[in-house]
Parts: structure tokens; sequence; C-alpha cells
């Protein structure tokens, strides 16, 4: 029975299933590396073979992109049967590739989403609340999948989950103060200062736990 996979997208990019890290088997093949991040990051979508291509070669031309992604798809896949297991990981229909929305995994990105907005319902307790903000904010352990390589097409995941973080610690903070835990507040900022060290608000933010 296959294990479950817990893919990592906040900080380093990471997919294991416990025991062997998925990940380390692509690590040294950057364009198979981008197909498997950019179908986990639009995960359960399908994504156009065409703009698969636009991704992996905007910068160079091919007679037929289409047919090295092909050749990419087979290498990824390869890679995944060969590290977890004979399951269909990606699939193949009119013209779209999408990472099998039926393997069991745990993506943090997803999980993340769905605890703020639980956190968000006013109806919750106090308790209740500031145990899913810490909880989403425990799951972020830096930009989107920032790797030594950046790659444009992350920087609107990495913009937009920063926000969501940001807003988070706030949310977090005021619940704190409205309890006068100040203390608590002071130590929240410290921690978000770990994940992302150039944010300006957060070095502000800490100020008001003192």
């Amino acid at each position: 029975m296959a294990k479950q996979l817990k893919i990592h997208t906040f900080g380093r990019f990471q997919i294991s299933d416990g025991d062997q890290d998925f990940t380390d088997a692509t690590s040294n093949k950057s364009k198979v590396w981008s197909v498997l991040k950019y179908l986990i990051a639009y995960y359960g979508k399908p994504v156009p073979a065409d703009r698969l291509a636009d991704i992996l070669w905007s910068e160079e031309e091919y007679d037929d992109p289409n047919k090295l992604l092909r050749d990419i798809i087979y290498r990824l896949r390869k890679t995944l049967v060969t590290y977890g297991g004979d399951q269909q990981y990606i699939t193949f229909s009119q013209g779209n590739y999408m990472w099998n929305p039926d393997i069991d995994c745990r993506i943090d990105f997803l999980e993340f989403d769905k605890l703020l907005e639980k956190a968000s319902d006013d109806a919750l307790t106090y308790d209740e609340r500031a145990d899913l903000y810490k909880s989403a904010i425990d799951l972020y352990k830096g930009p989107f999948m920032r790797d030594s390589t950046i790659e444009i097409w992350t920087l609107n995941f990495t913009n937009y989950y920063r926000r969501l973080f940001l807003q988070a610690i706030d949310d977090l903070a005021d619940l704190y103060e409205a309890e006068s835990r100040l203390d608590e507040v002071s130590a929240l900022y410290d921690n978000a200062i770990a994940s992302e060290p150039y944010e300006e608000r957060l070095y502000v933010g800490r100020i008001r736990g003192r």
C-alpha cells in the first residue's frame, strides 16, 4: 500500500513519503524539476501542454517543443514510479497534464488555505481561532517554492502567500492583544521574522508587544 505523500512548497520544495525524498531524484534535472513544481502549484487544475512548453522554453526556440515536453513528462513519470510505486502520478487528457488528485497526498499550501478560511470565522471561540491561526502560521517556512533558482511563474504565488502569511500574523496578534497577551505578540513577530526577515512591517509589529 502506497504511503501518503507530504508535499512542502513553503521554503524548499520537497516531496517525500516519510522514508524517501522524491525531489532528491530530480534535483539535477531542472526541466523535470520545473514541471513537477508547476503541476503541484496548479494542483487539481488541468495544465495545457502548450503552457508548460512556454514555461520551460520561454526564451528558447525548438522545432517541436511539445515533443521535448513529452520526453520531460516521461522522465518525470519514470522517476516517480521508481521512488513512489506503480501509481499514475501525472495524468493526460485532451491536451492537458495534471497531477493526479487521486494520489494520497498532503500539500502544505492547500492546508494553509483551509486553516485560514476556518480561522476567519468570528463565530468560533478565541482559543479555536488562535489555534487555527497558529497551525497555519507553523506551515509557512518561507516564500513559496523558494529554491536556489527563482522561476518567474512562481512570483504570483510567492506574493500571494506572503500577503496571507503577514495578514495571519496581524490577525493573530489582534487576538492576543484583545486578551492582553502582549508577550505572545512579541514572540509571534519574532518567529515570523525568521520566515520573512526582510519584511519591515514585522519589525514594526514586534513593537506592539512591548
